[in-house]
């Protein structure tokens, strides 16, 4: 008795813990989107002035990025500026097509988030569940923390490094690779002007980057969890078609299953229909990012170059392996379908609903590359191969520059 007792209050801790820490991430989340006048979730989410001046702070840099291109195409003649300026667009490229997004597809960004709320809730006290529960939480929980400080550290480098540099070698360098127009940054006050402008947009940045990406990673970990309750669902339908054999009571817990497996689609297709233009923008750019930043450490233009090369990289992989998630949940969707689930012990118009539910199984929604290819790490592998070719004809053609 006192043995039961015990596991009973270490369930309600448990459970209390789950869905208080899935709050707490989302709370987090949702503070840093604000801060960038982006707090999509909230009902009554109106468009501010905040919200409107972090749109032009993103529209000023893109004036300002085509300024330096021109300026040092143009007036100087240095094609290599085209290179530099383009390193960091990438990142303004993502931040503005992810609050765009989020702006115009909140209503279901909503409406996914209340369907995890509820699951949360309804599956807390349910013994059955908590593990399951209390995974999500943990993984959502240390992806929050390694996010953060990924782009804490990034800002980090990217601002001091060269204030760092200035300092011990006697030169000016600037914390962004671009100009702002009219101010001359060869003066005293251009260059502090300059880098002031430039650590508000790189924190500007990290904020909205950090929210956007958190969000999109909190509902694509959390698909897995729809197909671990199809997992228990089955067990339990297993149990009752061992003991029963009966259709009254083996049937409710079917269609049950099979409600849960239409939930698993719709959620899947949901991320894909809010964020299938955000995943595109973001792989792409991120392989232009590195590209460029390569050539910036090769041409020695950017001391901290190497700290936003290994970011391009991390987001890079961390977004294909998420696509390279949901095809592994989709396959483990169908092993629980054929080969968990003892549909031979269930009645003949049983087996026909598995049948229904076992080829639209084999047909799922998943992660696309703005519906050329699909988000997998095959995917992150070729574009690596690809970038690795960049890579070698930049040196042969530097080379051959020299000479």
């Amino acid at each position: 008795m006192i043995l039961s007792i015990s596991q009973y209050i270490q369930l309600n801790v448990m459970a209390k813990n789950c869905v208080d820490r899935f709050k707490k991430i989302m709370k987090i989340t949702r503070l840093m989107s604000a801060l960038c006048g982006a707090d999509v979730l909230d009902l009554n989410y109106k468009m501010s002035l905040y919200t409107w001046a972090v749109l032009f702070a993103i529209n000023a840099f893109f004036g300002c990025t085509i300024y330096t291109i021109y300026m040092g195409m143009v007036v100087d003649g240095d094609w290599k500026v085209l290179l530099q300026a383009l390193s960091l667009a990438g990142s303004a490229v993502q931040g503005y097509s992810k609050l765009l997004s989020s702006i115009s597809r909140r209503l279901v960004m909503i409406s996914m988030l209340q369907k995890l709320d509820n699951i949360y809730k309804e599956y807390q006290n349910d013994k059955s569940y908590l593990m399951i529960l209390r995974y999500r939480t943990d993984l959502a929980s240390k992806l929050l923390k390694t996010v953060m400080w990924i782009y804490i550290s990034l800002a980090s480098v990217i601002v001091l490094y060269p204030l760092l540099y200035g300092i011990l070698y006697n030169e000016k360098m600037f914390v962004m690779q671009f100009l702002l127009p009219g101010i001359d940054p060869s003066t005293q006050f251009g260059y502090v002007l300059h880098n002031v402008f430039h650590v508000f947009l790189i924190c500007l940045g990290a904020f909205g980057n950090f929210a956007s990406d958190m969000f999109i990673f909190i509902y694509i970990i959390n698909i897995p969890l729809l197909k671990d309750i199809i997992k228990i669902k089955c067990e339990k339908l297993n149990q009752v078609a061992l003991k029963a054999r009966n259709p009254k009571k083996t049937m409710p817990l079917l269609k049950e299953i099979v409600e849960w497996h239409k939930n698993y689609n719709k959620f899947v297709q949901q991320v894909e229909e809010v964020y299938y233009d955000v995943i595109f923008v973001q792989i792409l750019t991120s392989v232009v990012s590195i590209c460029c930043t390569i050539f910036c450490i090769v041409i020695h233009s950017w001391p901290a170059a190497f700290a936003y090369l290994l970011y391009s990289i991390i987001m890079l992989y961390a977004y294909c392996g998420l696509g390279n998630l949901v095809e592994i949940s989709n396959d483990e969707v169908i092993n629980i379908i054929y080969c968990d689930c003892l549909w031979y012990e269930l009645s003949v118009p049983e087996q026909k609903l598995i049948i229904l539910m076992l080829r639209k199984a084999q047909k799922p929604k998943t992660l696309t590359i703005g519906h050329m290819m699909p988000l997998s790490m095959n995917t992150a592998l070729q574009l690596t191969k690809a970038i690795y070719s960049y890579m070698m004809m930049l040196v042969n053609f530097l080379e051959m520059d020299d000479i």
